[in-house]
Parts: structure tokens; C-alpha cells; sequence
């Protein structure tokens, strides 16, 4: 037996499993406590879990720069989940900090949904010259700019 939550559509293991058969086509008495984080199961009487449901904050800011060394174009993947703008830093070595980069970004509420309907966002482009770069709440920018440079991109996020 295992405890697991599920976050918007994602299961997490919050237990350790705990060894035992489950026989079928017999009856369990199941309890579950719940005091605040604190979880307490209970089969036929007999306590199974104990534990505290600690949630870790989820990453905010993800970013990934690969090269397409057959165009000599870096690109540069930017997810920014906060609900603020934060401004990324972009270095590559062997440049100026001037780059010259084509955005496209999608930006959207949290949790909008197009299961029946239009996409709630669409890409917007537009250059941006380095090395500062605003990246809306709930976004997703794709940077991409021709160097023959070595790749070194790194973003610190400033909350202006």
C-alpha cells in the first residue's frame, strides 16, 4: 500500500510503499486521519501510515539552450510559471552582451483551457537585442539568434 496525490494531473508518491498481500474479494476497514499536513491511515485498525504531507515549491523558471550547428543558430527555450514578469540575463560567450535575438512567445492565464475552443494564447515575435529580456507571467519564449560562438547561457531572474 502506497499514498499518492495527484497535482494537476501528475501523481506523486507521498509514502513509501508498505509491504503486505491485498486479498481479493475480502473486506478492509479503511480509515484516513487528517490533521492539517498530518496523515494517518488506518487497515483494520491497525495504523499504516503516518506521515506529513510536505509539498515542495515548484520550479518557477525553466531553461534549456541547445545549438543547430548545421544553421550556426543558438536557440534558447525560456518557461517562466510565475505569475510576474522576470527579467532573464543572457550571456553568450564570445559576444558583446548586445545579441540580436528573434522572440516568439506564448503567454496565458494560469490553468486556461482550450479542450473545445480556440488556443487560449498565440505566438507574438519580435527581436530583442541583449542582454536583459522581460519574460511575461505564464510564458513560454523561444529566443534564437546566429553566432559562431561557444554557448554559455545563463538567465538570473530579477523581479522588476
Amino acid at each position: 500500500m502506497c499514498l499518492h496525490r495527484v497535482d494537476d494531473g501528475i501523481r506523486h508518491d507521498i509514502s513509501d510503499p508498505v509491504p503486505g498481500p491485498v486479498e481479493a474479494g475480502r473486506w478492509y476497514d479503511l480509515r484516513v486521519e487528517v490533521d492539517g499536513r498530518r496523515l494517518r491511515c488506518y487497515c483494520d485498525g491497525e495504523l499504516v501510515h503516518d506521515i506529513e504531507d510536505v509539498r515542495q515549491e515548484p520550479e518557477v523558471l525553466a531553461v534549456s539552450a541547445v545549438r543547430d550547428s548545421g544553421h550556426g543558430d543558438v536557440i534558447i527555450k525560456i518557461a517562466n510559471a510565475t505569475a510576474d514578469t522576470v527579467t532573464a540575463r543572457l550571456r553568450l560567450a564570445g559576444t558583446d552582451g548586445d545579441t540580436l535575438f528573434a522572440r516568439t512567445t506564448l503567454a496565458t492565464r494560469p490553468h486556461a483551457t482550450s479542450r473545445f475552443a480556440p488556443a487560449p494564447a498565440s505566438p507574438v515575435e519580435d527581436r530583442v537585442t541583449g542582454p536583459f529580456c522581460d519574460l511575461p507571467p505564464c510564458s513560454f519564449t523561444v529566443l534564437r539568434t546566429h553566432t559562431e560562438s561557444a554557448v554559455r547561457a545563463c538567465t538570473e531572474s530579477d523581479q522588476r
